[in-house]
């Protein structure tokens, strides 16, 4: 197989995920789910009103799902051109999802002219938050010099970076770079000595990197410590995903790192940055936790940016204890992730006001009083 063969296989296998998850929304009353209700029982002419509605009332996902509907030929004639312009209106607004497709469609064999530095621009910011499809299609636009300079350097340390959240998707392809000497097969040990040094120079991927590899034991030792060690100093350099991965070090119950407060200001911290896991752990947690109404808005707008920023999980399956808020909850809730969305979370300080109940060394709710 070659290096052309396996980007376009996993393109495909990236838009078939896409096409998977293309309705798997929030359950919330309005034009998005009514969108979807329609596009179940294919009546796509009553989806397409609704979805325009959710677009001209400002809401990103009404263009995504329009932008779907042109790219499948939903109810209209397949239009890859229009899917292009739906999906741009989103991704400039910071739709994860929105920036995958439409960084696919530009990669130029599927009906779109190609525009490879678009395609690099584009999953820069998936990449950023741990998104491992795009950090292998980055890595190998970087080792050919595909819509931008050969960044040898650059895409060897984003294949690694791929290769620690998925071994199966990235694995392959850093072998298949290596055989079309695109990277260079320096061996474990020139890489680790390499990783070292850049860790040491204080770049907070390779630090990650480098916890990673003591948490799984490559190349060095198991020390669970010493990961806990090297992750919390990436951490403290903003690395998101180095703060979800220390926050699943200190949640471990019975390991003598454990230490939960700790834990949920990582998690806190990689929420505000956008990191989509960190954003749905606090969804789920707080919202079968703790039952104040604050607290439930909170967990309902942080499901909603998970999705906006790829957390592909989130749908209304897993989601029925939003289920509960008023429709004028449900309008508020949507409001405040658009404004989150639009200014950071971290402006718009969502998770100021959140107070997670006390727990004892386990992890456990402590009763109140």
């Amino acid at each position: 197989m070659t290096v052309t063969t396996t980007m376009r296989g996993v393109a495909a296998a990236i838009l078939a995920l896409l096409g998977a998850v293309a309705f798997a929304v929030p359950g919330w009353a309005g034009p998005i789910e009514d969108g979807v209700a329609a596009i179940d029982r294919k009546d796509f002419a009553a989806a397409a009103r609704h979805f325009t509605a959710a677009r001209d009332a400002g809401n990103l996902q009404g263009d995504y799902h329009l932008g779907y509907m042109a790219f499948a030929g939903e109810g209209r004639a397949v239009d890859r051109g229009a899917a292009a312009d739906l999906w741009r209106r989103a991704a400039d607004r910071g739709m994860i999802l929105a920036q995958i497709n439409l960084a696919l469609l530009y990669r130029g064999d599927l009906g779109v002219p190609a525009d490879l530095p678009q395609v690099r621009a584009l999953l820069q910011g998936p990449a950023a938050k741990g998104e491992d499809r795009s950090m292998v299609i980055l890595a190998m636009m970087m080792a050919r010099g595909e819509g931008g300079p050969v960044d040898i350097e650059g895409a060897d340390l984003m294949i690694q970076r791929a290769r620690s959240e998925n071994k199966e998707t990235a694995g392959p392809v850093l072998e298949e770079l290596r055989a079309a000497g695109l990277l260079p097969d320096h061996g474990a040990l020139r890489w680790q000595e390499q990783r070292d040094a850049r860790a040491l120079a204080g770049d907070s991927d390779a630090l990650f990197l480098l916890g990673s590899d003591y948490l799984h034991g490559e190349g060095v030792a198991q020390d669970k410590a010493a990961a806990a060690r090297w992750f919390a100093a990436s951490a403290d350099k903003g690395n998101a995903v180095a703060q979800m991965a220390l926050a699943a070090l200190l949640t471990d119950a019975d390991s003598p790192l454990a230490d939960f407060v700790r834990a949920r200001e990582l998690v806190i911290a990689a929420a505000n940055q956008g990191h989509p896991d960190a954003l749905w752990s606090i969804a789920r947690n707080v919202g079968c936790c703790m039952k104040k109404p604050a607290d439930q808005d909170i967990a309902a707008t942080a499901a909603i940016l998970a999705f906006w920023n790829g957390a592909y999980e989130v749908g209304p399956i897993r989601l029925k204890f939003m289920n509960g808020l008023s429709p004028a909850r449900q309008r508020a809730v949507q409001a405040r992730a658009e404004e989150c969305h639009k200014v950071g979370i971290a402006v718009c300080g969502l998770f100021d006001a959140l107070v997670f109940p006390a727990v004892d060394g386990r992890g456990q709710v402590l009763p109140e009083g």
